[in-house]
């Protein structure tokens, strides 16, 4: 927060900068209305709304009053908040790449997702060998502080008070995201299903609970069709890409040809 020897470097900064109207050194009574005014304000922030004011062109001249300076504060925190909470990274579980030199190439998304297949049932006894009768998806929460931000604010936008004469200030067919306890609890029903998770060892092929898969954060071709062969192809063509064996754009060409000859 900032802290009396803030407030009086803020003072030589602005009188440096040639600001008009600010405080004479050693204005004992200046220092302390300001300190006592901004002392909730964290150092950074008193310094970009300092930068703030003076790349104004119409006002920047001057020296702000205290709660001018107040008021730019918490809009400029409110701002810095709003870009954290944009660039909150997620991991590598939600879909996170880093670059070799650890920077981030992609961020994660906050979310999983959560796949269910249904098999048949036959004289009581479940036929897990068959193909699924029923396969759905959905998207759930991760457990990374991307994806428990994300649950903070669902939990405050399922608690807001709706408007006067309004039944709800959520839209139609609105419901909140699943966390990943709540997912497993309401889909991993015994029985008849197998459930799979991605960013998990829970999955249709144990080669894609590698990080190094590329159906790690993602749903695996196989989860989303069940045993096809379109997706015993997709998976064909994937491997073939990773191992070289496979010319990416190559293949596309294939495709073209082919759809030009259907």
């Amino acid at each position: 927060m900032a802290s009396p020897d803030d407030i009086i470097d803020l003072f030589d900064y602005c009188r440096s900068a040639g600001l008009k109207k600010v405080p004479r050194p050693g204005d004992v009574a200046a220092e302390r209305a300001y300190s006592d005014v901004l002392q909730n304000i964290a150092t950074e922030v008193l310094e970009a709304a300092t930068r703030s004011w003076m790349s104004d062109p119409d006002r920047g001249a001057w020296f702000p009053a205290a709660p001018e300076l107040l008021g730019l504060c918490l809009t400029v925190e409110a701002q810095l908040r709003s870009e954290r909470r944009e660039q909150s990274r997620g991991c590598h579980h939600c879909g996170e790449v880093l670059e070799d030199d650890g920077t981030v190439r992609e961020h994660g998304t906050g979310f999983r997702t959560l796949i269910q297949h249904r098999f048949p049932t036959v004289d009581g006894r479940v036929l897990f060998d068959a193909a699924p009768i029923k396969i759905g998806s959905v998207r759930v929460l991760c457990d990374c502080e991307k994806g428990r931000k994300i649950h903070a604010q669902q939990k405050l936008y399922a608690q807001a008070q709706p408007e006067k004469g309004q039944k709800t200030s959520r839209p139609a067919g609105w419901r909140p995201t699943l966390d990943l306890r709540g997912a497993w609890e309401h889909y991993g029903r015994p029985g008849d299903v197998k459930v799979f998770l991605t960013g998990t060892r829970a999955r249709w092929n144990e080669r894609d609970a590698d990080p190094r898969s590329p159906f790690f954060s993602r749903p695996s071709p196989e989860e989303l069709e069940g045993p096809t062969p379109s997706a015993h192809n997709a998976r064909r063509i994937v491997d073939g890409v990773l191992s070289g064996t496979i010319d990416p754009a190559d293949h596309v060409r294939r495709r073209l040809a082919q759809r030009r000859g259907a």
